[in-house]
Parts: structure tokens; sequence; C-alpha cells
């Protein structure tokens, strides 16, 4: 984003008109899984387009919603630029030059899978592969001048883009994992890593932005697949603050550690699928269910309502030192996600309750942002914590509970909509109150 908004400022005085389309997702209209760009990515030609009134003036942002078909694509592209400078377009010229376009790319990236089947020998030397987006690893503006510092050690360096992934055999680990990472470029990344622990020469180089929240659900998902395969990895997290000389120590220790994994001939890579632990996708009566505290009045209600329907539903305690706690396991990832998962084991071990029993409502969505890695992500924590946590489960729903029955979505209604009256309620009165806390104890 910092890199974007400098871009944009820089052709601000040298370009008539400056041409940033919108993408929400990489997909065909025939294509049923979602890629998302994460929301970074989607949101910043529309935040850069409004860093001046003349800038304003002058972008084209046009939204292109790939999942709509190609002919919304081409009459979207036409109808932002028909007349720009005083110019006539017609829907055939952006026919015409999508075409000159896609094929140019087709080949590009053709060209790129040769040019690794070409250079990569796995009996010549190592090789290092550079995982992460594409606008991080190959700007030479942020990318901290780190692929030349392997080239200057005589390591032949690719991009994750030149391995034929496809070529990989299924992985139940992997397509589970992606099923619910929505994020494109993640999904890019994970294939390319599965690539890598079964090709013997090669050793996986991940870059990535300071505290990038998608990328640190990404981190652990990687990790766990090369240990698994039992390969050696480097994982470099820059920022705009470093320089390269800080990485090369880093990078020369990561070379002699390939090196030594390269040169023991009984150091074989496990190919190995990794297990992940997916969330329960059907809530039973004999679970006792944790509801999180994100609203204390919306929160008691659903609970409420969940008891109403029979099931055994607590709503988790929520304080000042759990958020302080949750921030042991907090790697980048936004925070109520940690604090969630502490309010849980806190709950389950304050009360006594047998893990085995209990089960975490969390809510399922389609959105970009990290809320559709939660359930999967908080019983990643729970394994790691231990302790006999890792037997409680987590639970992914609805946020309206329509998959339980209509007679809990009925009452789950009214109790967003009360909630939220209440919550107003109490907004109005608060600034007029005499004893301050007087309106949240009422």
């Amino acid at each position: 984003m910092h890199a974007m908004h400098a871009y944009v400022k820089w052709l601000d005085d040298k370009a008539d008109y400056i041409f940033m389309p919108a993408v929400l997702e990489n997909r065909s209209a025939d294509e049923p899984a979602k890629e998302l760009y994460c929301y970074y990515t989607q949101f910043s030609p529309s935040v850069t387009s409004l860093l001046s009134d003349r800038l304003k003036e002058r972008a084209i942002v046009p939204l292109l919603r790939f999942e709509k078909g190609l002919s919304f694509v081409l009459n979207t592209l036409h109808d932002s630029l028909d007349g720009i400078g005083g110019r006539k377009v017609d829907v055939r010229q952006i026919n015409s030059a999508w075409k000159l376009a896609t094929e140019e790319d087709r080949k590009q990236k053709a060209r790129l899978k040769d040019l690794f089947k070409s250079n990569f020998n796995k009996d010549d030397n190592l090789s290092v592969v550079l995982l992460g987006r594409p606008y991080m690893v190959l700007s030479e503006q942020l990318n901290n001048n780190i692929p030349d510092i392997f080239g200057g050690l005589g390591i032949k360096t690719f991009y994750q883009d030149m391995l034929p992934v496809d070529d990989c055999p299924a992985d139940d680990g992997l397509d589970d994992l992606l099923k619910s990472m929505p994020w494109h470029f993640a999904s890019r990344l994970m294939k390319a890593a599965r690539y890598i622990t079964g090709a013997k020469g090669l050793y996986p180089v991940l870059i990535t932005a300071f505290k990038c929240a998608p990328d640190s659900f990404v981190i652990e998902y990687f990790q766990k697949m090369m240990d698994v395969a039992s390969k050696p990895y480097l994982i470099l997290q820059i920022d705009e603050h470093d320089s390269s000389v800080g990485y090369e120590t880093r990078v020369e220790a990561a070379v002699r550690s390939f090196r030594n994994h390269y040169d023991d001939k009984d150091n074989v890579s496990d190919t190995r699928a990794f297990n992940i632990m997916r969330p329960v996708y059907i809530l039973s009566k004999d679970r006792i269910v944790l509801f999180p505290n994100w609203d204390q009045i919306a929160g008691r209600f659903l609970a409420a309502n969940l008891r109403r329907h029979g099931f055994e539903t607590h709503l988790l305690d929520h304080s000042r030192l759990g958020i302080q706690k949750a921030m042991a396991t907090n790697s980048g990832q936004c925070l109520p996600l940690n604090i969630i998962a502490h309010d849980y084991i806190d709950y389950i071990e304050k009360k006594g309750l047998d893990p085995s029993r209990t089960i975490l409502w969390m809510a399922e969505t389609v959105l970009s942002c990290n809320i559709r890695m939660y359930p999967q992500y908080i019983k990643t924590i729970l394994e790691n914590y231990g302790n006999g946590l890792e037997k409680a489960s987590v639970y992914s729903g609805e946020i309206a509970h329509t998959e339980i029955s209509l007679g809990v979505t009925r009452y789950a209604y009214f109790a967003y909509m009360l909630s939220g009256l209440l919550r107003r309620t109490g907004c109005r009165l608060r600034p007029y109150e005499i004893n301050t806390g007087e309106t949240d104890a009422v």
C-alpha cells in the first residue's frame, strides 16, 4: 500500500490519466471456487485514486468482475475508457486489445516455466525458490535486494510462478486447506511449497511484508508443510526500514543449512501429506457450546436462543487480562482471533470442563477478510496449546444459524435486532448521564 501510494503520487504530474482497475478475485465465470485478492489489494486503487482532487478527476478505476464473464469485463472497460481525452473507443477495439494482452500474458507464463525446466538441475547444485506476492518479491523497490544476495552466492534463484505445480499428485491436506483459504496469492504460494517438498535440490524462501495479516496465516501452514517433509526453509519478513545488509547473514546461514541437507545422501525429504485440523460443521446437542463474547448484549441473547432450542450453551468471559494473554499466540493475525481462542481456553480450564465435550461456535464467511480462517486457525492454536485442549472442537456455522433450524434462525434475528436497539438506546443516553457508567449498568 505504501508503494502504491508512492507510484501514483509520482505519476500525478507526469501522466494525463492513470489506469488502476480494481479486481476482487481471480476467477472465470465457469469456476466455482473463489480466489480473492486480499482486502488491501482490493481497495488500493480506490484509496490511492483519492490522493488529490486533481488525481481523482484523472484516475480510471473500473471494477472488473471476472466472475460475471468476459463480456461484462469488456463492457466495463469500454464504459470507463470511452470518451477519455475526447476519443471514442469501440468495444471491438477493447476486445482486440484484450485478446492481444491475454495471449502475450499466456506466452510470458509459458516462458517462465520453460526457464525453470531448462535451468534447474537437481543433480548439479541446490537451487532456491522465492515464494510470496509478486508485487513484494519481484519489485526492486520492495524486495531489499534479496534475490541478488542469493545470486551473489552462486545460487540459482527461481520464483514460484516458474514451477510446474500442476504436475504434483493430489494432496488431501493441501486441498482441505485451500478450500478454507480465500486468497489467490496464498493458494499459489502453498501449491508451490507442496511442489518443493517433493523436489530434490529445491529449497523455499518465503518473503513477506512485516505484519501482513493474510501472510501470517499462510506462514503457519507453510512451516507445518515443510516440517512434515523434513525440509529446511527460510522466512524473511521485510519492512520499509530495513536494508539488504541485515538479510545477508540470514541468507548465508540458510544456504549452509540447505547445502547440508542437499549433500546428506541419507537426508531424503518426506513426501507425506500434512494434516489440516478442520472445524466441525454439524452442531450436536451432546456438546457444550461456548459462544464468543464479541458483543455482550447480542452474545447473551444468542447464547440464550441456543439454550432455548436444547443446546447447553455458555457465553465466554472476557477481560483485559485475556487480551494480554492472547498476544502470546499473535504473529500478525487480527487480534480478535487470538482473544477468542484464549477466552475459549481460559473458560474450559476455569470451569473444569471436559475439552472433548466442548465446541466453540464461530461464523462461516466468504469474505476476503481473515474471519474466514478463524475456525481453522483457532483449532491450530488449540493443537499447539496442548494440555488436553487439542481435543476441544471449533464449529463453523452461519451467523444467522440458518443451518441449525428455522426456529433458531427466527429468534437469532430478534436477538440481533433487539441488541442493536438496546445498543442504540445506550449510545443516545450515555452522553447525558450524570453518573458515569450508569447507562452501561442499566
